[in-house]
């Protein structure tokens, strides 16, 4: 399976903009190249499913950390910073992201990518 773009909103200080709301996919990526650790994943529920993201390890220094699991209840919203490059970034400058619901499908769980 193929992974699909999340769309990045970047904020300039001083400028309003609006933050683009991605449907979750099962397999998702943000070419970020790596500069991951400038990044906030706001990530919401769907209000029927539990959510859970896993962000992958990637090739760097620090990959044998491991992956990181974000669990998100059904009406639970969470940020998630922090994403240091050493440990998360792919070889080709992607951060990936893979995502499973406790039942039924992703639905309308929704996840809001933002570089700062």
């Amino acid at each position: 399976m193929t992974r699909t773009a999340y769309t990045v909103t970047a904020l300039t200080k001083g400028v309003s903009a609006a933050l683009n709301a991605n449907d979750v996919v099962a397999k998702g990526y943000i070419d970020v190249g790596y500069a991951t650790d400038k990044l906030v994943i706001h990530a919401k529920g769907d209000g029927t499913n539990k959510l859970t993201l896993t962000i992958l390890a990637g090739n760097g220094l620090n990959s044998g950390q491991g992956n990181m699991v974000v669990e998100i209840t059904t009406t639970q919203e969470k940020m998630i910073t922090l994403l240091e490059p050493e440990r998360f970034a792919q070889a080709n400058g992607q951060l990936h992201i893979n995502a499973a619901v406790s039942a039924g499908t992703i639905g309308d769980a929704k996840l809001r990518i933002i570089k700062i």
